[in-house]
């Protein structure tokens, strides 16, 4: 380790942190020690980590039935934040006839040059964004290079690549120049393929962190003490193993701020005047 103490960010309190650490059981699953921005907050990087460590630690036929229920809510919305739009009947139902059952996941720029998005006919390549669902800003940096988040794509033939970016706060918010680079590098297969952000908006395949969480809901509805959804992956249900993954994943989600809310359950009203929030949040 570098001789060079560390300088913690304002406010941020070193021994009340590393107690929390000490008690933390995400810490070895989803990220790593330490690890915060400038501002004291948890890396969004780390996020995107927990998501992509959860699909590829669960079997496959569970990671289908998570992704077949997370992408069913993707819109278009990059174009009007306040007012998506749902795909089109046949962009809808190319995406419904992926198999999410042989999916390979990877973080930044490790995706094998055998499953390159040039690789991957043009109708089954997609950028993916997961935000908070803010209009689209311009970052800081216009003429930056291209680091993806993170990767979906398929285990066989290149039959299908998904490009994500993600962004967790309000106030960094998906950058249009980073998307435009995104294309310009991943799928463009030459200059003439370029596009404005006024060209790729439309096509984005927009989702938020409230859309994974009613995902992982509907894989594992106990979460919330609901119905789960139907799934076109026939699934038992989930084991041991994988309520631990899903749990934690839920739970991280949380620590970065977002929850369900689902209202008010009576639980009994003849045995007790208690209620029970629907919140599918939990407490730490």
């Amino acid at each position: 380790m570098a001789d060079t103490p560390l300088e913690a960010p304002q406010g941020f309190d070193l021994q009340k942190e590393l107690r929390r650490l000490e008690e933390d059981r995400h810490l070895n699953l989803f990220y790593s020690y330490m690890a915060r921005d400038e501002e004291g907050r948890p890396l969004e990087d780390n996020l995107t980590r927990a998501f992509i460590n959860t699909v590829r630690m669960l079997p496959s036929n569970r990671s289908e039935q998570l992704l077949d229920s997370l992408f069913a809510r993707a819109k278009h919305r990059m174009v009007s934040p306040s007012d998506p739009k749902p795909l089109g009947g046949d962009e809808a139902v190319r995406l419904r006839d992926i198999d999410f059952g042989q999916v390979d996941a990877t973080l930044q720029e490790n995706v094998p040059s055998s499953r390159h998005p040039w690789q991957v006919e043009d109708g089954r390549r997609y950028m993916v964004t997961i935000s908070s669902g803010d209009e689209p800003k311009p970052g800081s940096k216009s003429d930056g290079g291209s680091c993806p988040d993170a990767w979906l794509f398929s285990k066989g033939a290149p039959s299908y690549c998904f490009l994500i970016e993600s962004k967790c706060w309000s106030d960094n918010p998906i950058d249009p120049g980073q998307m435009c680079r995104h294309w310009n590098e991943w799928f463009a297969r030459s200059n003439k393929d370029y596009k404005s952000w006024d060209e790729l908006a439309p096509t984005l395949l927009d989702l938020t962190w409230y859309d994974v969480l009613e995902a992982v809901d509907s894989v594992l509805p106990e979460l919330t003490g609901r119905a789960g959804n139907a799934s076109k992956a026939d699934c038992e249900p989930p084991g041991d193993n994988e309520k631990m993954v899903l749990t934690h994943l839920w739970e991280y989600i949380g620590y970065y701020g977002y929850r369900l809310f689902k209202g008010f359950n009576v639980i009994d009203p003849w045995a007790s005047s208690s209620l029970q929030l629907g919140s599918t949040g939990r407490s730490e």
